[in-house]
C-alpha cells in the first residue's frame, strides 16, 4: 500500500519499494491526495502512465469520483472504490449503496 501519493496534472504518482513492472492482477492500494480530474492516470515508480477505469469496464472514472483521503485499489488499469465494488455501471455513482 502506498500512502505517499502525489498528484501532477491528471496523474496520481506513487512510489513503492521493489516494484519494477506492472503485472496483471497486482492490486496496489493507495490513498488519493486530491480528488481526481477527468481522464486521471496512475504512474508507479516512473513507469508508463496507465488510465484509471471503473471496475470491470473500459470507462474512464469521471472527475471527482475519487476523493482525497480515501483508499483505492488499482489492478492493471482499473480502480475499485469501496462504493463501486460489484457495481460495474458507473452511472449509478454516487447514488450506489455499500456492498
Amino acid at each position: 500500500m502506498s500512502e505517499n501519493c502525489t498528484t501532477s496534472g491528471n496523474t496520481y504518482k506513487l512510489q513503492l519499494d521493489d516494484y519494477e513492472k506492472y503485472v496483471s492482477n497486482d492490486y496496489i492500494a493507495f490513498t488519493a491526495d486530491k480528488n481526481n480530474t477527468e481522464g486521471m492516470q496512475l504512474q508507479i515508480n516512473g513507469l508508463s502512465l496507465v488510465p484509471i477505469y471503473y471496475e470491470n469496464t473500459t470507462t474512464l472514472v469521471a472527475a471527482d469520483t475519487m476523493t482525497a483521503g480515501e483508499l483505492f485499489l488499482h489492478d492493471a488499469g482499473t480502480v475499485q472504490h469501496p462504493l463501486h465494488a460489484g457495481l460495474p455501471d458507473p452511472g449509478s455513482y454516487p447514488g450506489c449503496q455499500l456492498v
